[in-house]
């Protein structure tokens, strides 16, 4: 995996109080669970038998012999330890289980709050190469692989390798040899672990590449659900659907194989160490080398042992689906392709308030893919406060010019300015604060309809947005509603019509009140009657503004002080409405063709 991009670094960084809890309450822990087994010992060697001659060999270990006439009370002695020691794991545990979920919802909120920001400011261009479905499963399900890598890459190792090394001294200082059988197995373990590590990290990104594909299927079925409907293709859907979920189970259920396989070898190998120390161990016993409870204290040691080494090498294998939920992260996190973001010296854009602004293409270049330039060579200018019209066949470039203006794009050569500075040398949010648009799909949200109309001036006051709604002629119908200005539209507008979706998106521009203003075939979903009241108040809207329309319907345009002709991605006409017309040439053809009159009438 290439190495994670700094966002996640300081994600975690940002919560270290919690870790550093983590790391202590973890080590106390790993200390007192060494602890466990040595009231059994006790209770082995002196109240149920004599103390053997190693007990008074170390300093560490208090001598004995004086308490063993009282065995009643060395019995409840060691039943109050384990008592006590249990006692206090659960303290520490319930602690730790706390801290640790809190660490993990704040580390998965902080990285979806960092990763939903990121895909806002994505290029338009990267966008087709993720699925709407691919990205919300990357929201939701990987952003959580982060916290369960910090527990993994730093709380479970500290806790194992902490109570390791404890075990390992007291094991070493009780017995060498049965302390180097006890922890022989480790190396095998980790061999087997390896082994199957890279086989299990490649099926768990194709289960997750499955996964994705899924959900973006069902995403995209749900979304056009008049088009299933109305074509009656919803058991060809079902049977896709089907079809889908088969082939991420089928992964996922190779992934599990292959993953039970790997607990299946390192199980074997820390069975077989378990045996060799029961037999090492039991001889001794029986020679007399060792007490019984040296011996219950290292079978205790082996079994926390292989815990702690069988949790430390599952982190090579459960690793692997989280490195991939990471992996798809980072490729979100990390620069893409055409990155449009601020540049080290961006400034803020200088239009006077109240003013409009000059907006002026210079020998542009730009296309969607390589070797397949939409404009070529394009160049216009627009005078503050002037209007001007993009007209051409589908592909001509007309929306695609529109869109590197609040640089959506940046184009491949050429300049894009914006009263006489370069687009690209200005700050985003300040070029972005001077425009309005208006597309031709209207994009409502599932949210009120003062939300909407304040989506681009969220401090907009009641006053001004209900201003803005009658200046759109939509006040009218909103009043209508169930529940006015605090009715929740439907998903895309659903229950609108195609004029009100419209009026709405012509308030937010209204309300926005930005000196450029970009019309992207705001009438053309619309029927006559209605286009021809949106016209006049698109007319009114663009007062004391500098417009870029592009349009399919002349009749949309004929207002504007400049109508401009592109094909092949670059000018072939200029002029008025009526000087195109006397020219006879593009613009005359295309106004005869949507016309009802004949080109003898239109000439006249």
């Amino acid at each position: 995996m290439s190495k994670p991009p700094k966002q996640l670094l300081l994600v975690g960084l940002k919560e270290w109080r919690l870790l550093a809890a983590i790391v202590v309450l973890t080590s106390l822990t790993s200390l007192i669970s060494v602890l466990k087994p040595w009231p059994l010992k006790i209770l082995a060697d002196v109240a149920l038998d004599h103390p053997q001659r190693e007990l008074s060999s170390y300093s560490y270990i208090p001598r004995l012999e004086p308490w063993s006439a009282h065995r009643p009370a060395i019995i409840g002695l060691a039943a109050a330890g384990s008592l006590a020691v249990y006692f206090l794991l659960c303290l520490l545990d319930a602690a730790m289980a706390w801290s640790w979920t809190a660490l993990g919802q704040r580390l998965t909120q902080r990285l979806s709050v960092d990763l939903f920001r990121r895909i806002l400011q994505l290029p338009l261009s990267a966008l087709p190469r993720f699925r709407t479905g691919d990205l919300l499963s990357r929201l939701s399900t990987d952003t959580a692989a982060l916290s369960k890598l910090m527990n993994g890459m730093l709380i479970t190792p500290v806790t194992s390798l902490f109570g390791l090394s404890a075990m390992l001294w007291v094991a070493w200082r009780l017995d060498r040899e049965l302390a180097a059988w006890c922890f022989a197995t480790a190396p095998l373990m980790a061999v087997a672990t390896v082994a199957f590590g890279r086989r299990v990290r490649k099926r768990n990104r194709r289960s997750r590449e499955a996964q994705g594909r899924l959900a973006s299927f069902v995403h995209q079925t749900l979304s056009a659900m008049p088009l299933v409907q109305v074509f009656h293709t919803g058991e060809r859907n079902s049977q896709r659907l089907a079809t889908l979920a088969d082939e991420a189970a089928t992964l996922t259920k190779r992934g599990l194989v292959l993953a039970r396989s790997q607990a299946l070898v390192t199980g074997l190998i820390s069975v077989a160490g378990g045996a060799v120390i029961i037999y090492v161990g039991g001889r001794k016993t029986i020679a007399g080398t060792i007490s019984v409870g040296t011996f219950l204290v290292f079978i205790n040691y082996l079994r926390s042992a292989q815990r702690a080494l069988e949790s430390l090498l599952k982190l090579y294998g459960s690793f692997q689906p989280l490195w991939v939920g990471l992996e798809r992260v980072c490729e979100l996190l990390q620069p893409q392709r055409d990155e449009v973001t601020d540049t080290p010296t961006a400034q803020p854009l200088r239009i006077r308030p109240k003013r409009s602004a000059a907006i002026c293409f210079e020998e542009v270049l730009f296309g969607y893919q390589a070797e397949r330039p939409v404009l070529r060579s394009f160049s216009l200018a627009l005078e503050p406060g002037e209007s001007v019209a993009l007209v051409g066949t589908s592909g001509a470039g007309k929306s695609t010019a529109l869109s590197l203006i609040p640089r959506l794009y940046d184009p491949w050569r050429g300049r894009v300015l914006v009263n006489g500075q370069d687009v690209r040398e200005l700050k985003l949010a300040s070029l972005r604060a001077h425009i309005s648009f208006v597309f031709q799909t209207p994009y409502l949200l599932r949210r009120k309809v003062i939300e909407n109309i304040a989506f681009g001036r969220a401090e907009a006051s009641p006053s001004a947005i209900t201003a803005a709604a009658r200046q759109a002629r939509a006040h009218d119908f909103v009043a209508r509603l169930s529940a006015g200005y605090e009715t929740v539209v439907g998903e895309h507008g659903a229950t609108l019509s195609g004029g009100e979706k419209q009026r709405l998106a012509i308030a937010r521009a209204y309300l926005r009140d930005a000196p450029i203003l970009i019309l992207d075939e705001p009438t053309s979903a619309c029927d006559i009657a209605t286009e021809a009241d949106l016209i006049g108040i698109l007319r009114e809207l663009a007062r004391n503004k500098t417009v870029l329309i592009a349009a399919h319907r002349l009749s949309s345009i004929d207002w504007v002080d400049r109508i401009v002709v592109l094909e092949n991605g670059g000018v072939v006409e200029m002029g008025s409405h009526e000087e195109l017309l006397k020219r006879e040439g593009r613009y005359y053809r295309f106004y005869w063709l949507q016309s009802p009159a004949t080109p003898a009438e239109v000439s006249a």
